[in-house]
């Protein structure tokens, strides 16, 4: 440890240590955690993670580094370090779409953990460490990576096909081609899609905010788990079924949820675009929103740009509505970071909404005292009259 300077040490080292961590005392990892060494595989995994192309080796050197981490995280010592230093949650999340079923899944077993975190604080990092593999790859959606890599596994029946490599090689990180008829077992597939399926029904199940849930299960939806879950029915597998069905309670009970809060319409179905706008035009009528709603809806109207350009507009506007509706939640973005929070913004409208009422009130009682002093003035000018036909 006291030697490690930063660079990749040999995988015979790594191998060495993987053994050490399931076979020496708990004295032992929590000493090798106190030298930083959680953090030096962090930054192994990182730099492997990083490069553009890989040399020969490299991914079961991949695989090696993220044994030890999975190891060290079924410790108490383990976990809460990761959760206090969560570049290795980051790191490890940038392995979800490794060459090695095997290595994509004890990423995904090691991520169902820390989403099982007290306090859902891993649940957060885990989340964020989407965002940053997002970023990374330059892809447009949360979690389009994670889904691109499962569906092809599945179609593939293992193999990581070339238009995920492609796709993915320009973006810092080749996934290269490799044929699962050779290398991986029935076993090891069915091993991977089930350990997929746990980490999305973690991923949207910890948070109890009905509002998080839904968001989390359509960014899944839009990035192809809906066609991912029929393909996995095909298994007949009893296990996956199983989290496939409690997939779809969760997603039903959170529909109940939803159709409780629109009494006065029937919210058939979150997917029909048609009865989704029924419910939120219902929402709204009557209200001094709807006319900011039709606003809004006229301003869309003007987004006049083909294919390309106007997703891109609508790509935006679905961040902003997401970041106004999820303010209150841990999902920061970058419009919170230029903007500032929605409640600050809303707080800033109630103030120029108050003062405009100020305002209006302080014209009213203008305009009342006016009133008094224009009848005063005319009962003075009446009794002056009045005096003088009396004098007279």
């Amino acid at each position: 440890m006291k030697e490690y300077d930063g660079n990749l040490m040999p995988f015979k080292q790594f191998t060495y240590l993987r053994v050490s961590l399931t076979t020496q005392p708990i004295s032992w990892v929590k000493k090798f955690i106190y030298l930083n060494g959680m953090r030096m595989l962090a930054d192994a995994l990182s730099i492997l993670n990083r490069q553009v192309s890989r040399r020969e080796g490299d991914n079961t050197l991949e695989h090696e580094i993220v044994k030890c981490l999975k190891g060290l995280l079924n410790t108490r010592i383990g976990s809460r370090e990761a959760l206090e230093n969560p570049k290795c949650i980051y790191t490890l999340t940038y392995s979800i779409d490794s060459k090695y079923i095997t290595t994509r899944k004890l990423v995904a077993d090691a991520l169902i953990y820390l989403c099982c975190s007290e306090d859902s604080l891993g649940h957060a990092f885990v989340i964020e460490g989407m965002d940053k593999l997002q970023k990374f790859r330059q892809q447009s959606m949360r979690f389009e990576g994670w889904m691109q890599v499962f569906e092809a596994t599945i179609l593939g029946r293992g193999r990581v096909r070339s238009s995920i490599s492609s796709a993915s090689s320009t973006s810092g990180r080749n996934v290269p081609i490799h044929d699962d008829r050779k290398n991986h077992t029935d076993k090891e597939l069915l091993d991977y899609a089930l350990s997929n399926i746990m980490l999305v029904n973690a991923l949207i199940e910890i948070p109890d905010e009905l509002e998080l849930r839904i968001h989390l299960r359509n960014q899944l939806n839009l990035c192809g788990l809906s066609k991912i879950l029929k393909l996995l029915e095909e298994f007949g597998n009893d296990l996956i079924n199983l989290q496939i069905r409690k997939f779809e309670r969760v997603a039903e009970a959170d529909m109940a949820e939803l159709i409780e809060s629109y009494n006065n319409h029937v919210l058939q179905n979150m997917n029909d675009p048609h009865d989704v706008f029924e419910a939120l035009l219902n929402s709204v009528e009557g209200t001094r929103a709807f006319d900011y709603f039709l606003s809004t809806l006229q301003h869309m109207l003007l987004i006049r740009y083909d294919n390309d350009l106007k997703t891109r507009y609508y790509q935006v506007i679905d961040s902003l509505v997401t970041n106004v509706v999820l303010d209150q939640h841990y999902l920061e973005s970058g419009t919170q970071k230029s903007m500032g929070s929605v409640s600050s913004i809303i707080a800033k409208f109630e103030k120029e909404e108050q003062l405009e009422q100020a305002l209006k009130d302080l014209k009213e009682t203008k305009d009342q005292l006016n009133k008094v002093l224009s009848r005063k003035n005319e009962l003075e000018l009446e009794l002056s009259i009045n005096q003088g036909k009396f004098i007279n």
